[in-house]
């Protein structure tokens, strides 16, 4: 069930929130109850038999929460250790075990079948929730919480798919609050704002670029300069308006619900040098980085050498957390290097006019983007290959888009049009800030509503792309 689709919009949501704020009137748990159920049915709908997998990971979690919890400081180290381990095996199990098993083959060794299931949607996100769960239990950070909070916190269905990665404190105060389980007419028409902007995003914006970047990635065997950079143009808008889209969707959802998820996208392509830019996208992913792997690592301690090293194996962390491959362990390299280098360079005292650093930032992330949707070194080198000219630069080539027909005029459009918004345009988190309910804020809303509900119905229904993570 897409957050874009109109069984979500016209059925789910709608149901979801007359049960919520209808059990609010009966007690502070009720109405926990009715999320943690409508949470439940939102991850079955996907596939049913996954729904086992979940609530095993909850129990799981959860019992080795409390025992971690009530051990005395030191003496729970190796329930956590097995917490942990146990995690990222499950992780791995699905994610990472047929790459492992293609790695092996490729050395020659056999003997590993590979596994034909599916990865289980949202895997990766509530597995490094309920890791940092454990971390912080182990800390003395968390405070007693029941079964009811605890698997609500990581099972609420706004987050529970695609992120934000939320932290125990982002939510669980805020299922205590007796607001929350009010209605407030502000909020919802905030929260309704919110996820009408990220509707558009996903379907008018996202959406109409994924026909090129399939042609670029997918299908055309030679390409030429115009034609790969255009491609590779169109995934950098294209994933920017999908995932921060959905972001948009998922916290508007919440702001219905008087509940607060963190912030995941702050205009991340105005960066001005690669460590802002992992201060702006995907920030709670970042957060998570840093909080259980760069400082567990020792972080900035030990020198300047460890911390480069720290930071490179962070983000490398985050390059396979991504996806099994080539490609991701490379992009997450390559992201590690650029952090090490940009930290050296501001070290040296070096500085970049303001528009040089930005473009350089952006130019960047295109080259790396490529990594990150190709789907093989192969099919990423093909791009690259003719990104730099090496089809031939002709002017004619230059020029030619033998392989779009008739859409790379309006590819051409929506490109233009998304870059004028990434860089000029105020971001989702501002536009709700000074969202009103007025009647020109009524009308903003309306339209939003309207053209996005519209584009959902009539082009082809897309996932969300870090549906895949």
């Amino acid at each position: 069930m897409l957050f874009s689709s109109l069984e979500f919009i016209f059925l789910f949501l709608p149901i979801t929130l007359v049960a919520y704020f209808w059990a609010g009137r009966r007690g502070r748990r009720a109405p926990l109850a009715v999320l943690l159920l409508a949470s439940l049915v939102f991850y079955a709908y996907w596939r049913l038999e996954y729904l086992a997998l979940l609530l095993a990971s909850l129990a799981v979690n959860y019992w080795l929460g409390e025992r971690i919890r009530h051990a005395e400081r030191g003496a729970n180290r190796g329930m956590l250790v097995a917490g942990v381990v146990a995690n990222v095996a499950l992780l791995a199990l699905f994610k990472y075990y047929n790459f492992f098993a293609e790695v092996l083959l490729g050395f020659g060794l056999e003997g590993l079948p590979r596994l034909g299931w599916e990865l289980p949607l949202g895997i990766s996100f509530f597995t490094f929730v309920q890791i940092a769960y454990l971390v912080d239990c182990a800390k003395g950070k968390v405070a007693h919480s029941g079964p009811l909070e605890y698997s609500l916190f990581v099972t609420y269905f706004p987050h529970l798919i695609a992120g934000p990665i939320v932290h125990h404190s982002d939510l669980m105060p805020q299922f205590f609050q007796g607001a929350t389980r009010r209605f407030f007419s502000e909020n919802f028409a905030r929260g309704l704002f919110l996820f009408a902007l990220g509707l558009c995003k996903k379907t008018l914006l996202a959406d109409n670029l994924s026909g090129t970047v399939a042609i670029v990635f997918d299908d055309a065997p030679i390409l030429s300069l115009a034609e790969a950079w255009l491609g590779a143009l169109g995934y950098t808008l294209q994933l920017y308006f999908d995932f921060s889209g959905y972001s948009d969707m998922a916290m508007g959802a919440s702001v219905m619900m008087n509940i607060n998820l963190p912030q995941n996208f702050d205009s991340p392509y105005r960066a001005a040098h690669i460590t802002e830019f992992w201060r702006r996208w995907h920030m709670t992913l970042s957060r998570w980085l840093r909080d259980y792997v760069y400082i567990p690592l020792g972080g900035n301690r030990g020198g300047l050498a460890t911390t480069y090293r720290n930071l490179f194996l962070t983000f490398l962390v985050g390059g396979i957390w991504h996806g099994a491959g080539y490609t991701f362990l490379l992009w997450g390299a390559a992201h590690g290097l650029a952090l090490v280098a940009h930290k050296e360079f501001q070290r040296r005292g070096g500085r970049l006019p303001l528009s040089a650093a930005i473009a350089l930032t952006f130019l960047f992330n295109i080259f790396c983007w490529v990594l990150f949707r190709a789907r093989s070194l192969n099919d990423a080198g093909k791009v690259f290959y003719a990104m730099l000219g090496q089809n031939g630069l002709r002017l004619d080539e230059f020029w030619g888009f033998p392989n779009f027909n008739k859409l790379f005029p309006f590819t051409i459009f929506m490109c233009v049009l998304g870059s004028a918004i990434v860089f000029t345009a105020p971001n989702s988190t501002a536009l709700s800030l000074r969202f009103a309910p007025r009647r020109r804020w009524a009308a903003v809303l309306a339209l939003l509503l309207i053209a996005g509900i519209i584009s959902a119905n009539t082009s082809i229904s897309q996932e969300f792309l870090y549906f895949d993570f």
